[in-house]
C-alpha cells in the first residue's frame, strides 16, 4: 500500500515530503551504508553533557532490540521524551 499525504496525520503532513525521501534514501544499500558510517561519527558516546545508554531488550522471535537512551547527564527527575521508532515505511 502507498501510503498518501492525505493519509497522514494533519500535525504530520509538513514533514511528509521530507519523510519520504528518508524512506527511498533507507531502502538503497548505498544509503544504509552511508548512515552507518555517519552514526560511527556521531553515536552520541562523546557529546559534552549528554549521556547515552544503550540496552538490550527482546522481541518477538527472540530477536534483540536495540534501545537507546540519550538523557542530560546528571538528570536525576522524569524528563519528557521522542520515541523514535526505525524501520517505518511510508
Amino acid at each position: 500500500m502507498k501510503v498518501t499525504k492525505e493519509m497522514v496525520d494533519k500535525d504530520l503532513r509538513p514533514a511528509f515530503t521530507l519523510l519520504s525521501m528518508a524512506t527511498y534514501f533507507m531502502s538503497k544499500t548505498w544509503g544504509i551504508k552511508l548512515l552507518n558510517r555517519t552514526n560511527a561519527l556521531t553515536k552520541g558516546k562523546e557529546l559534552k553533557g549528554v549521556q547515552n545508554e544503550e540496552l538490550y531488550i527482546q522481541g518477538k522471535g527472540g530477536y534483540n532490540i536495540r534501545l537507546r537512551i540519550f538523557k542530560p547527564t546528571g538528570a536525576n527527575q522524569p524528563l519528557p521524551v521522542m520515541l523514535y521508532i526505525h524501520g517505518v515505511v511510508l
